[in-house]
């Protein structure tokens, strides 16, 4: 869609609300505030029809592919924007590009839009104001939800809890396989609206797109880390922002798993009410930014009873890994949700511990019953390892200016070779192993090494055997003959 300047394209009859305003050629009235922040507020509209055009089918359902989108009552969301110069300006034409790109059931839908020049007045002084048209939910963020909830003492059952996450990670799923791979950058409750439905689990759907942009990007130099800390401290919120957007490495790859790091925070919220580390500052005071960094997660002594399983606090901490690089993907992360769901709270690590995850230390532990899995451990193994060396040394060392960052980087490359050398050793002497099956409670029973016979035939020299034939006979002696010797354990 494009974006309309023309005055009469969006115009508003009255100031302080309870006017019309025309979005390009439809026209709504606002019903009354629902929010606002910074320099956007958001209203309820009611779309106003003549009665040849609701007839026809006119208005903004004429507009819309998608007929799921199209109001019962008319009402929407207008989201009014106040732009004070370009840069504004320019921020509003991305987030109404980056809205216009995904169409997933729990991603919100920009329905419509138009960007009119205003003139400058006595109270303000910006040039242009922009409406977009949502559909619109009246119950509120999961945000609003928590608070009133954590008032009377309420908990969300750990069955809403996995529906609404699980909601969240199949929108993000959307933007994240997109081509090129987009990061929300703002994962938090006050971007997921809530609508309660009777007989059923709470619709979920991620909002505002602002802060979306491609999620890959490079950082060579100090001078573009601090760019990017310095963008993160406009557009991420500070309790759901990844370690690697406070303290950015000069050299690093950044990806779309800082959502990764926020959806982890937002889970706690949804179980608990507030980011992990909200809870733990209200708790002991000190600094955001260090414990985010550290990942200083404290769970709150009282809940919902029964209490969530322990599988929830597993998962969360398996997504708060400091490291990006270890952190896992959205598609792990549906994955195991869906896991957790179907196995009645159990995670898959609980399910098979021999294959598992220690996700309290964020390292995978070795424990594997039959080969491939040993495989699969070792690999799992030795690849965290890596990656954990080349992170911390790349954070210590990237920032000098001094040839000893290099003969850090030869060691490290000699200790790869090493370390392939020993794979290569381990996956020998695992494909060389016989296979072993585990019991019930996953003990390997080693079996008693049975001797085995090999027969070899050799033509030895003709030799004199000797037979006893007791006391009554005397001894005989055996005619010489030549025959094959048979080697066993055993001794003639």
């Amino acid at each position: 869609m494009g974006c309309s300047f023309s005055g009469l394209n969006a115009l508003y009859d009255a100031v302080n609300g309870g006017g019309d305003v025309w979005i390009n050629e439809n026209r709504f009235r606002i019903l009354r505030q629902l929010g606002e922040g910074g320099f956007a507020y958001v209203f309820l509209v009611k779309e106003v029809l003549t009665e040849s055009a609701a007839a026809s089918g006119d208005g903004i359902a004429k507009k819309l592919k998608d007929p799921s989108r199209v109001s019962d009552d008319g009402t929407y969301a207008m989201k009014k924007v106040l732009i004070q110069n370009t840069e504004q300006l320019e921020l509003v034409r991305e987030e109404i590009r980056v809205s216009s790109l995904f169409s997933h059931p729990n991603l919100l839908p920009l329905l419509d839009h138009a960007i009119i020049s205003v003139k400058p007045t006595q109270e303000g002084s910006w040039k242009h104001e922009a409406y977009l048209l949502f559909p619109v939910h009246l119950d509120g963020t999961l945000l609003d939800n928590a608070k009133a909830m954590n008032a009377k003492k309420e908990f969300f059952s750990t069955s809403d809890v996995l529906h609404i996450f699980q909601q969240l990670c199949a929108g993000l799923k959307h933007m994240h396989n997109f081509d090129p791979p987009y990061a929300h950058n703002d994962v938090k409750p006050g971007n997921v609206l809530i609508t309660h439905r009777k007989g059923q689990p709470p619709l979920a759907i991620l909002m505002d797109f602002g802060s979306s942009r491609p999620a890959r990007k490079q950082i060579r130099s100090r001078s573009e880390a601090l760019q990017l800390q310095e963008w993160a401290s406009e557009h991420c919120s500070a309790p759901f922002r990844a370690p690697e957007l406070w303290d950015c490495p000069s050299h690093a790859d950044i990806d779309e798993r800082t959502d990764i790091w926020s959806l982890g925070c937002t889970l706690f919220a949804i179980m608990y009410g507030a980011s992990p580390f909200e809870y733990a500052l209200g708790e002991s005071g000190g600094s955001l930014q260090l414990a985010i960094v550290n990942a200083q997660v404290k769970w709150p002594p009282s809940g919902p009873k029964p209490p969530y399983p322990e599988a929830l606090h597993q998962f969360v901490n398996w997504m708060l890994q400091p490291q990006a690089t270890v952190r896992p993907r959205i598609d792990d992360i549906v994955y195991h949700t869906t896991s957790i769901r179907r196995n009645q709270y159990k995670t898959y690590f609980d399910l098979y511990p021999e294959v598992g995850f220690n996700i309290q230390m964020g390292k995978p532990k070795f424990g594997v019953p039959v080969r491939t899995e040993a495989m699969k451990g070792r690999f799992r193994d030795i690849y965290v390892g890596l990656v954990g060396a080349f992170e911390a040394a790349n954070s210590a060392f990237m920032g000098w200016n001094s040839a000893v960052q290099f003969v850090f980087y030869g060691l490290a490359v000699l200790l790869g070779f090493v370390i392939v050398a020993l794979i290569i050793f381990s996956c020998s002497k695992l494909i060389n192993m016989p296979n072993i099956s585990s019991t019930s409670h996953h003990h390997i029973t080693e079996k008693p090494k049975q001797a085995m016979n090999t027969s070899m035939a050799i033509h030895v020299e003709p030799q004199i055997v000797v037979i006893m034939a007791g006391d009554e006979k005397p001894t005989y002696l055996a005619t010489p003959v030549l025959r094959p010797i048979q080697h066993s354990d055993e001794q003639v």
